[in-house]
Parts: structure tokens; sequence; C-alpha cells
């Protein structure tokens, strides 16, 4: 399976989106304030493709979120999302946030049975 690249440029209201799976780069950044209409719009397709990935995935996996904000509606894409590399072997995922948020990651941990990397922002 030869899964194209995806690469989404930021906006004011998504996140860049960057999945690289030749060159092992898989990346959610920025920020996530989609409409409720184009939030499935903006991230099914990012889901799907990680699940066509998951199929044959890299011998190892490191995702990474740097997302500076994001909404609740997001919260459950993150999910799905994790939900998938939770299941993927030699999977990675490093988690940035500033300090005073780290508890968000370790929320996620629970809910998805999933280890995050967690790292302070170097802005914050």
């Amino acid at each position: 399976m030869d899964l194209p690249t995806i690469e989404i440029a930021e906006t004011e209201a998504t996140p860049r989106v960057f999945l690289n799976p030749r060159e092992g780069i898989f990346l959610i950044a920025g920020r996530s304030y989609p409409s409720p209409q184009s939030l499935e719009l903006f991230y099914n397709p990012i889901i799907n493709w990680l699940k066509e990935y998951a199929k044959q995935p890299n011998r190892t996996t490191e995702f990474t979120f740097d997302l500076e904000h994001f909404n609740t509606a997001t919260t459950k894409m993150i999910l799905q999302i994790l939900e998938i590399l939770a299941k993927l072997p030699n999977y990675h995922v490093l988690w940035y946030s500033d300090e005073n948020e780290w508890r968000t990651h370790r929320e996620f941990e629970d809910i998805c049975e999933i280890t995050l990397d967690w790292k302070p922002r170097k802005d914050s």
C-alpha cells in the first residue's frame, strides 16, 4: 500500500497537518476550532487515512501533537486518532502543551489506554 502524503496548511480555525509515511513524519500542530459543520469535513479524511496506514504501518510510528488550543468538538477527533495509534506496534506519541495544561494529556491517556510522551511547549 502506498499512501499519499497529507499536507494541510494551518488556518485560523484548523491545525497544520503533515502525514508522511515515507519520511515517518506525523504531525498535527496549531489551533483547532473548526465550526461544527466543518469539523468532520476536516478530520474524517485524516482519520480514514490513519485507518489505512494502520493496516500496514511503518516499523515505528512517531506522532506529534502540538496543539496550542482546541475546542471540545476537536477532543472527539483527537480521541479517535489516539485510539488508532494505540493499536499500532511500536508507536510513540509526543504531546506538546503549555506547562499549565499538562493534565490534558493524562486524561487522553486514561480514556484511550495509551501512553503519551508529554513535553512542555518551548514558548510557554
